[in-house]
């Protein structure tokens, strides 16, 4: 038999090439499984740059091979999709129909499962970094599997592989399986990871660091949403939040992966990783505003952001590292104590009078003037910041207090000083 060769640093791959001579052998070796995946090089990997390496892993969850079905975990493969509204990485559902098992290929070598096509090797990689999420949760959180899973279907995450996605808009289904790489189903306890796109030199359905990112919205939904999302929640709707969203998403990431920007890994495209990079970026919350609103000059940066939820994400887990590293704790012990903060911050924001936290406006529509919206964003996200700290034990506020209210962050745009009576 010829020697299979791996390509995982190619903007085409990673791609398994197979002997033509080679005989297509799906056998099931037994649990526990091993295979051949790609996985995250943590003896390499630094805070700005994430090396991937393929290896052989053993998994501890999964329980059928054939079906990707493990006790935490659901692969299902293609589908349809209809989504209702597509919020940066998080997609609102409609409906999900016509799932297929999902077909592996693969060879068995000394009792290790050998891909033999993209989508096997993908599959089987993006399970192993969903298992390494599993075993990372609870010692990041405070929340074990069983809470996460709890009011799942079937008690387990569904994950669906390249599902054509629909978005309705109204008028009809517009298909849009291209636009996207990775996105979470809120209320759903679902993943869905679509096709790879030339551009992913590691795709990004692979990527720990992508994984673990998407697996942040699910942990959000948990401890701020109460595990009882609904998108008539107003902080569901709310244009900030979305960035919050994705900023403690980001957060999660690193947490797990000890990395800084989620896309780096996988995409070399300036625009749009170097925005994501918390450890090199240098915007603030106030020259985020376009031109015509801010009279601040974006400071020379690694990179510009406008106009832009994913903007307010990168400020938040800036903030939150930057605290983290005044804070002398460890990253768990630090990431706990934001879950558990972050668990009772909805609570605090519904109890806040009106002239904290802003009567909602039509934000997402733009249905005010700039100035009313910007000067809006930023009492919301002050009333935020405001209603997180409050749940941070005293002692161990000013790390984050220092962080928020730095110029270099939120600043007072952002976290106005009128909020700030939480703080030390």
């Amino acid at each position: 038999m010829k020697k299979r060769t791996f390509y995982p640093l190619l903007l085409s791959l990673p791609v398994i090439l197979s002997s033509v001579a080679c005989s297509e052998n799906r056998a099931d070796p037994g649990y526990p499984y091993k295979a051949q995946v790609l996985v995250l090089d943590k003896s390499a990997t630094t805070l700005e740059k994430a090396s991937f390496k393929i290896e052989t892993v053993q998994f501890k969850y999964l329980r059928n091979l054939k079906s990707l079905d493990g006790d935490y975990l659901n692969i299902d493969r293609a589908g349809q999709y209809y989504v209702k509204e597509v919020k940066g990485s998080i997609v609102e559902p409609e409906k999900f129909d016509s799932p297929e098992e999902p077909n592996l290929r693969y060879e068995v070598e000394n009792g290790v499962v050998v891909p033999l096509d993209y989508s096997t090797f993908a599959m089987l990689s993006a399970y192993y970094q969903l298992e390494q999420v599993i075993d990372n949760l609870e010692a990041l959180t405070g929340i074990t599997p069983a809470q996460m899973t709890e009011k799942a279907s079937g008690g387990k995450f569904q994950i669906f592989f390249e599902p054509r996605i629909f978005l309705d808009s109204g008028t009809g289904s517009q298909d849009m399986r291209m636009k996207l790489n990775a996105a979470y189903v809120p209320g759903q306890k679902q993943f869905l990871l679509f096709q790879r796109s030339p551009v992913e030199k590691i795709p990004l359905a692979t990527n720990y660091q992508v994984v673990a990112h998407e697996f942040g919205h699910a942990i959000f939904d948990q401890a701020f949403f109460k595990d009882d999302y609904k998108r008539d929640n107003r902080f569901a709707k709310e244009w900030i939040f979305s960035g919050i969203n994705e900023g403690f998403a980001d957060f999660m990431s690193f947490a797990m992966t000890g990395s800084s920007n989620v896309l780096q890994g996988s995409i070399d495209i300036s625009q749009a990783s170097e925005p994501r990079d918390f450890a090199k970026t240098q915007f603030t919350f106030s020259n985020v505003r376009s031109d015509s609103l801010s009279n601040v000059k974006p400071k020379a940066s690694h990179a510009t952001c406008v106009d832009s939820f994913y903007c307010f994400g990168t400020i938040l887990v800036r903030s939150l590292h930057t605290a983290l590293q005044a804070s002398g704790q460890s990253i768990p012990d630090f990431s706990k104590m934001v879950v558990s903060a972050l668990k009772e911050t909805q609570g605090t924001l519904v109890g806040l009078s009106s002239d904290i936290l802003p009567a909602q406006i039509q934000d997402d529509k733009k249905t005010v003037s700039d100035a009313v919206r910007w000067e809006y964003r930023g009492q919301l996200a002050g009333a935020f910041l405001s209603s997180f700290l409050s749940n941070v034990p005293v002692g161990q506020r000013k790390p984050l207090c220092d962080a928020f209210s730095s110029d270099n962050n939120f600043g007072e745009y952002g976290f106005p000083k009128s909020l700030r009576s939480v703080c030390p």
